[in-house]
C-alpha cells in the first residue's frame, strides 16, 4: 500500500497497521462469486489467468456503474441471493455501457490528493449496490472507521 493510500485510509478512521497485499491466485478467483478490483488492467489480469471469471470479475466502478443503470427494486431474497443477482445485472450489462473514465483507475503513487479522491469515489460507489445486497440503504461515507474496528483481526 502507497504511503498516500494509507495516509487517505487512516485519515477515514482505519487502522492500516496490520494491512497487508498479497496475490489473488487461480483457485481464489474460482471459488469467488464476484472479484472486484480497482482497476481495468486488474481486471485483465484476472481474467487472463482465470478465463472463466470474466461473468463475475469487474472494476468497483464498472460494477457499480452496472448496479446504477439498472432497476433493482424487484431484487429480493437472501443477502447471498441479491449479490448474486447483482452480479448477474453486471454480467448481462458488460460492454453496454460507455467505458468509465481512466481517471477512475487506481491510484497508487499518484499523490496524496489522488488517493483521497479515489476513497471518496469509493465510499460513494458502494453506497447503492451495498444497500441493494443490505435490503435497505446504507452509506459507507462515515462508517469506514466503524467496519475497521469491527473486522480487526
Amino acid at each position: 500500500m502507497s504511503p498516500d493510500i494509507q495516509d487517505a485510509l487512516t485519515g477515514a478512521g482505519l487502522d492500516t497497521a496490520d494491512s497487508t497485499s498479497r496475490r489473488l491466485d487461480a483457485e481464489q478467483v474460482k471459488r469467488a462469486s464476484l472479484v472486484l478490483v480497482a482497476e481495468r488492467t486488474h481486471r485483465h489480469a484476472v481474467v487472463a489467468q482465470v478465463p472463466s471469471g470474466l461473468g463475475r470479475t469487474f472494476t468497483i466502478r464498472e460494477f457499480d456503474r452496472s448496479i446504477a443503470a439498472s432497476d433493482t427494486a424487484a431484487i429480493s431474497g437472501t443477502p447471498a441471493d441479491r449479490m448474486a443477482a447483482l452480479v448477474g445485472v453486471a454480467a448481462a450489462l458488460r460492454g453496454a455501457l460507455p467505458p468509465p473514465s481512466p481517471r477512475d483507475d487506481d491510484p497508487y503513487l499518484g499523490g496524496a490528493a489522488a488517493a483521497q479522491i479515489y476513497l471518496e469515489k469509493l465510499t460513494s460507489h458502494l453506497d447503492g449496490w451495498t444497500a441493494v445486497v443490505a435490503g435497505q440503504p446504507f452509506a459507507w461515507h462515515g462508517q469506514l472507521a466503524t467496519l475497521s474496528r469491527t473486522h480487526r483481526g
